[in-house]
Formats: C-alpha cells, structure tokens, sequence
C-alpha cells in the first residue's frame, strides 16, 4: 500500500524522487544513531521528529522501508 502510494508522487511529481532519496538517507542514519547509542535522549528526539505534522507522516512511512530499525 505505502509503495504504490510513493510511487504515484513519485509519477505525478518527478523531482519528488530525489527529495524522497534525501529523506531516506537521513532516516537510515538517524535510525543507526539510534539503534548504535543506548542513551534514551536520542529516542526522545527520533519520536520528536517522527511527531513533526508533514514531514514526520513522511519519515515514519520511509522509516518502513530502512533495513536497520529497533526494535
């Protein structure tokens, strides 16, 4: 469902794809951040971020995709 959804903005908009490329790049490190550091000040602000109105939906639909996530 959230593949066909990326991929009908990605078809309607064509420079969506490299923004989307961008956000996932920056998702896959938060999320190394935090799974490599125990300290919980560091999954307080993964949840900020996730809980941003736009942007955060956006993250936490790209953060499904990232092969490295905790669990």
């Amino acid at each position: 469902m959230e593949l066909a959804l990326l991929n009908s903005l990605v078809a309607a908009v064509p420079g969506l794809s490299v923004i989307l490329m961008a956000l996932g790049t920056l998702v896959v490190i938060g999320q190394v951040i935090v799974v490599a550091t125990p300290s919980k000040s560091d999954d307080e602000a993964w949840e900020k971020i996730k809980s941003v109105p736009l942007i955060g939906g956006i993250i936490s639909a790209l953060a499904n995709f990232a092969p490295i996530s905790k669990k």
